[in-house]
Formats: structure tokens, sequence, C-alpha cells
């Protein structure tokens, strides 16, 4: 298996990542979410709740 010459070694590498969570995006953006407007919700709860929950 080849490595990438950014990389140096096997593992996590930053560059390598980042590309790769781009490239998963387009996919998504482009052939898997449909053509209808899509909203992202976001839920917080107080930091007391956070640590309950984890």
């Amino acid at each position: 298996m080849a490595v990438a010459f950014s990389c140096k070694k096997r593992g996590f590498c930053p560059s390598c990542a980042g590309r790769r969570m781009a490239d998963v995006a387009a996919h998504l953006v482009d052939e898997v979410f449909p053509e209808v407007p899509v909203r992202q919700w976001v839920c917080s709860l107080p930091w007391r709740l956070r640590y309950a929950m984890g």
C-alpha cells in the first residue's frame, strides 16, 4: 500500500483527514441529499446536564 509524501507514515494525518472530510461532504451534497432545503438543528444543554448525559 502506498503512503502519500505528506504523511511520512501510516496513521492519522491532518492533511489527508481534511481532504477526506471535504470529499465526503461534496459527495453528500452532490449525490446523497435530495434537492430540497436542508436545515441543521443543534441542541445545546447546560454544562451540568452535559456531564450527566456523558
